[in-house]
């Protein structure tokens, strides 16, 4: 964790603007800052991870919250006020939104490329911001596979996604599953609500939301808030599980457990042994701790300073996808033979 900074966890039993220290993500460079390899200003470094509501129309300001009026321990269980398509209209509206952010930064990103070649800049500055493109994922992909609201007003609200994405302000609008946020999405549960009232797990094709599942905790429950939309065919991990039966290991950032969590959250300054039978999730566990090892500790752990090592060139080659995904592509992964 950073110096200063509370752990997620412990920092769950205070009120709500204990948040405020949680919500700190990955500073990016401009991309003139890119180009002279200096340190980015002030400016060009994001202040909040919240998504603010004046940024989305009306309807989705209040659709929500409208969605949740009027439920009654009787009728938990079905959708009370909005309906779930119009929820997944207004999701379907920030996930547009959020999209046209991250792909003009990417324009940016790859104009300042271009101004580096013609200037015949060194290489190093092109590997960067080749990196900081890999950063922000593919053009195709989903900007968020979750969402929490912090209090029974539903007014603190963060999307949890693969990469971060900043919008015109260099504000964070989509939160990296890395940040400690991330742990509370991760880790929130009916036992332990983590200061978590609603979360929402996103099913997309792309960037188009096709479904959702809905849990709310805490005060919700109390007052006879539906805890979920029903729908027996939805299986969040069932069909990434699905989806990713392939000759290659997948990551499963949109499916991490809250015990996976824990143990890949916690802290460097220790030898951490992962054990179980054949098949428990030793090895993409692991590789998840790494990519988050080299977010959470900048400038102390590197690529370089990382080795994965397996025991065959081909479990090599079944895992050496996962961390590429991550968005760490610097890596070294050998076989011990």
């Amino acid at each position: 964790q950073r110096e200063g900074e509370p752990r997620a966890i412990d920092a769950l039993d205070a009120p709500v603007d204990a948040f405020d220290q949680l919500d700190e993500e990955t500073p990016t460079p401009s991309i003139g800052a890119m180009e002279n390899g200096s340190d980015p200003d002030d400016d060009d470094v994001e202040r909040s991870s919240r998504t603010r509501p004046s940024e989305l129309s009306e309807e989705a300001q209040d659709a929500s919250r409208e969605g949740l009026k009027g439920a009654t321990p009787e009728g938990r269980g079905r959708v009370v006020g909005r309906s779930k398509e119009a929820e997944i209209r207004v999701e379907q509206e920030f996930f547009d939104q959020a999209m046209e952010h991250r792909e003009a930064y990417r324009e940016r990103i790859q104009e300042g490329k271009g101004a580096a070649a013609n200037k015949g800049s060194i290489a190093g500055i092109r590997k960067g911001i080749d990196e900081a493109i890999a950063a922000i994922g593919p053009p195709e992909s989903e900007v968020a596979f979750g969402r929490i609201d912090l209090n029974p007003a539903l007014t603190e609200t963060f999307y949890i996604g693969r990469y971060p994405i900043w919008d015109d302000e260099n504000d964070v609008i989509v939160v990296s599953w890395k940040a400690p946020i991330g742990a509370v999405y991760e880790q929130a549960s009916m036992a332990d609500p983590m200061g978590v009232s609603r979360r929402r797990r996103f099913r997309t094709q792309d960037n188009t939301v096709l479904d959702f599942e809905q849990s709310v905790f805490g005060d919700l429950v109390d007052e006879g808030v539906e805890r979920e939309f029903e729908d027996p065919a939805l299986d969040s991990l069932l069909i990434d599980l699905e989806r990713h039966r392939s000759g290659e290991m997948a990551d499963i950032v949109k499916t991490i457990q809250a015990e996976q969590s824990r143990v890949m959250r916690q802290d460097a300054d220790q030898l951490l042994v992962i054990q179980g039978g054949p098949g428990t999730g030793k090895s993409v566990i692991a590789l998840h701790r790494a990519s988050w090892l080299l977010y959470e500790h900048q400038g102390r752990i590197g690529a370089g300073d990382l080795l994965v090592v397996g025991p065959s060139q081909t479990f090599i080659r079944y895992i050496r996808s996962v961390l590429r995904e991550l968005g760490d592509r610097e890596v070294l992964q050998l076989p011990i033979t």
